[in-house]
């Protein structure tokens, strides 16, 4: 597995899919007459099995690179925050119920994890890895007011933990703080991340100019990234896919057209593209 691979399966991880109405996740295609209505509930499992394989396939714990493995001791640096956060009388108990915090976040009990790091919050206020994961939980419980004020608390402690910066923007535009997500996206744009994570925030403030109507800006926002690159990733079918939606739903039928099949070309198994491009004509 390539760093950029490795990279976009961190992304995925981290976000789990994600969790506004928005276009970062396959959507319906607009109604056509001459072809099949394709339900909304297939669509959306076609959506949740890209999801788990970029994460790791099926069956999968949602570990995210950066974060602790529950079926490992903490790591030293952890281990060491956690003894001065709390003393080293409390160290133990504390490391213990980081653990499982993180062992259920893994298994996808997310409420079990916010319950458990709720408590951690309060021993460990300045532990910035205590509050990405209570923002990651509620995330994935759609809490976005929770998830703003634990990832806001992130970029004070760790300005270096860039990736949470979609997922900050992702909740802001769930609460239609459009203002926000932009300043998020000029700050990532700024930072130069990886390209993995500049990607997730370009999807996630084109689906915030999309939901204010505002789509030519939105396919906008893709056009430096439509060229193919010497070696196509994950997260380059993404982008392509939300601005093969974006221009389907206002009807430029020979863009999305095209976009699709190029999906189809690098991976018929990502999310419902080929559904989608047959549905505009394709042979597929």
């Amino acid at each position: 597995m390539t760093a950029a691979e490795k990279k976009a399966r961190e992304v995925r991880a981290r976000t789990g899919g994600r969790r506004t109405q928005g276009h970062g996740e396959p959507t319906t295609a607009p109604k056509r007459e001459r072809v099949e209505w394709i339900d909304e509930g297939s669509v959306r499992g076609t959506a949740r099995s890209a999801a788990k394989r970029a994460a790791g396939g099926e069956g999968s714990p949602a570990r995210v690179p950066g974060i602790p493995r529950s079926d490992r001791p903490l790591p030293g640096t952890v281990a060491r925050e956690v003894e001065r956060g709390v003393g080293a009388r409390q160290s133990k108990s504390a490391s213990e119920r980081l653990q499982k915090a993180i062992d259920a976040f893994e298994r996808e009990r997310y409420g079990e994890a916010s319950k458990l790091l709720t408590a951690l919050s309060r021993q460990l206020p300045s532990m910035a890895l205590v509050h990405e994961l209570a923002g990651l939980s509620a995330y994935r419980q759609s809490k976005w007011r929770m998830v703003i004020n634990e990832l806001e608390t992130v970029r004070v402690l760790d300005p270096s933990r860039t990736s949470v910066l979609p997922v900050l923007a992702d909740a802001y535009r769930a609460v239609k703080r459009w203002a926000k997500v932009n300043d998020l996206w000029e700050e990532l744009k700024g930072l130069s991340p990886h390209p993995a994570i500049l990607a997730e925030g370009r999807i996630v403030t084109a689906g915030a100019l999309s939901d204010q109507g505002k789509m030519a800006e939105a396919i906008e926002m893709f056009k430096s990234v439509l060229s193919v690159p010497k070696r196509v990733q994950e997260y380059h079918l993404r982008e392509w896919y939300v601005a093969a939606d974006l221009n389907d739903r206002v009807g430029n039928v020979a863009d999305a057209r095209r976009l699709f099949d190029r999906i189809v070309k690098y991976d018929r198994e990502f999310a419902d593209v080929v559904d989608r491009a047959r549905q505009l004509g394709s042979p597929r």
